[in-house]
């Protein structure tokens, strides 16, 4: 069993990592073992290289073709390598982490270009590829990504943790993940030397993979597909964003319009519940001004939301407005979740989530998953899922602006005219249905957005674990709640 600190990682991580110094790029050696061909491969040798070229999109994998001459180490080593980087017990989004953070300690060009183009459909853009490149120098990344990094480089230059560094990365990684961590390190460490020692050869040769910060492209490959385009890669985990979405929406949704809201608010001292929930909701933004929160509820009438903050921030302050309402969350999820299945471990998966997403651009959603979470299963569970709604309602938000589709539009495609009267707006509503096809590609952006941010905190069996949990929280919040 792994001796783990229950308290979580310490807050203090080192400035400065103790390698032998800055990463530069291998010593150049020769082609020391030549790719091989079908004869040296053998026909099903051959077969497979070349049906995994196809599908990678490049003439040869000369990772491939170089070991695969010593064919019973090669397919000892394929299956083992393969559930590594596929099917792993960590999050896609470590698992490229580490491995891009090892390639640029060893100065590794193949590794490098094979995974930077992976990790770019792995959560991992080219931004967060130069801080991993220049931490500890450059800041960006999570404590997580900050803790595993400092594992990493301990590992490579020194291996093995201390403990200290095994008590943060228990902080963060369980049982099976701690060892499939160690072991995945270790083995593109090894990986790295026998590429480099073979001398095998680039799959890319007229890219070049620059080790520094300051460059992060690839150069472009004529006549090639882009492989940095990005996309999710698995369809369990889009599907599984969509599902999830769609869940967490309608019970946050419930929430929001149910009379027991507004009375509530009422009862904290909003006459008109709106200020409540304009107040309550856009509190977390702080003492801004109506203008600044009617950008931010982006999808309602500008006046309507800058009158309701006026009136709503009157009674208790923005911060206290969204503890009120905070709070409220918590005692609907108390009243109507109780009995629901799960509800500690969708918290704790809507956690990773919350944790391991970037806030930029996404203001409520900033400011809501620094809220404190209730203690008890219900509350928290309902808690969680408001955080996670906020970060989707964000992400399709920006998506919305930046298609060209109006607000106005965007409702009546949505809901229709009953629907587009409940932000606000007045009449007569444009139908936006030329723009019916377009608004289908915001939704589409929307999914896939959240899709990524799902898979760089969770495998793909719990992106659909959780899908599954948020539904069956809706199902009884539905039954739970009066007639």
């Amino acid at each position: 069993m792994a001796s783990c600190d229950p308290l979580g990682p310490p807050n203090d991580l080192p400035a400065t990592r103790s390698d032998p110094g800055p990463p530069s790029a291998a010593p150049a050696l020769p082609c020391r073992i030549s790719p091989g061909g079908r004869r040296e491969l053998g026909w099903f040798g051959w077969m497979f290289c070349r049906f995994a070229a196809r599908v990678w999109g490049v003439p040869q994998i000369h990772l491939f073709t170089v070991l695969a001459q010593h064919r019973r180490l090669f397919w000892t080593w394929g299956p083992f390598a393969g559930v590594l980087l596929r099917r792993g017990r960590l999050p896609e989004a470590d698992t490229e982490l580490a491995i891009l953070r090892v390639g640029h300690l060893r100065g590794c060009e193949y590794e490098l270009q094979q995974h930077r183009r992976i990790a770019l459909t792995r959560g991992l853009d080219a931004d967060a590829q130069a801080d991993i490149f220049g931490w500890p120098n450059d800041g960006g990344l999570s404590r997580r990504q900050q803790v595993l990094l400092a594992c990493v480089d301990e590992l490579v230059t020194r291996r093995a943790l201390s403990d200290v560094s095994w008590q943060r990365l228990c902080g963060f990684l369980d049982r099976r993940q701690l060892i499939e961590f160690v072991t995945l390190v270790g083995q593109y460490d090894a990986l790295a030397m026998t590429l480099t020692t073979l001398g095998v050869p680039m799959d890319y040769p007229d890219q070049v993979i620059a080790l520094s910060v300051g460059s992060t492209e690839p150069a472009a490959s004529g006549g090639r597909p882009d492989p940095r385009s990005p996309k999710v890669s698995d369809a369990r985990t889009r599907e599984a964003a969509r599902e999830s979405g769609a869940a967490m929406g309608e019970a946050i949704s419930l929430f929001m319009l149910h009379p027991e809201t507004f009375a509530g608010s009422i009862a904290a001292g909003y006459q008109n519940p709106l200020a409540g929930y304009v107040a309550g909701r856009g509190g977390v933004l702080g003492e801004a001004t109506g203008t600044t929160v009617a950008s931010v509820f982006a999808i309602f009438e500008p006046n309507f939301v800058a009158a309701m903050w006026d009136e709503g921030v009157a009674v208790r302050g923005a911060l206290g407005a969204a503890a009120v309402y905070w709070e409220q969350v918590g005692e609907f999820g108390r009243k109507y979740l109780a009995g629901a299945q799960g509800l500690d471990r969708l918290a704790e998966l809507g956690e990773k989530v919350i944790a391991a997403a970037p806030t930029g651009g996404v203001p409520m959603f900033a400011g809501w998953r620094n809220m404190p979470l209730a203690d008890d299963p219900a509350a928290r569970a309902l808690q969680v899922m408001f955080v996670l709604r906020e970060m989707r309602g964000d992400v399709h938000f920006n998506a919305l602006v930046n298609s060209g589709i109006s607000p106005v539009e965007a409702h009546m495609l949505h809901g229709g005219v009953e629907y587009t009267r409940m932000f606000g707006w007045p009449e007569p509503f444009a139908d936006g249905a030329d723009k019916k096809q377009r608004y289908g590609e915001v939704e589409e952006a929307t999914n896939h957005r959240m899709a990524e941010i799902l898979g760089s905190a969770l495998t793909a069996e719990e992106a659909a674990e959780l899908a599954r949990l948020t539904t069956a929280a809706l199902e009884t919040l539905k039954a739970n709640l009066p007639a």
